[in-house]
């Protein structure tokens, strides 16, 4: 993923490697878009997925944490 934003609230897909946050300035994003586009182990190494936001069961992690807290009171 390209960022077109001088900054991004979200670091920790730029910490993993699948996004890149290029700015504003139209040489720039094209130059990020054909390197993506022409190399294809630059685009393999962007396109690697990663759990960044974690699995998706916090929720029931959640939920059993508390039933286990309940059920001990």
């Amino acid at each position: 993923m390209l960022v077109l934003r001088n900054v991004t609230e979200r670091p920790e897909v730029v910490s993993a490697g699948v996004a890149r946050v290029v700015g504003v300035e139209t040489e720039i994003i094209v130059a990020a878009i054909s390197e993506l586009w022409e190399d294809q182990q630059a685009y393999r190494l962007m396109s690697i997925p990663t759990d960044v936001y974690g699995d998706g069961r916090a929720g029931e992690r959640i939920v059993g944490a508390l039933i286990d807290f309940k059920s001990r009171s």
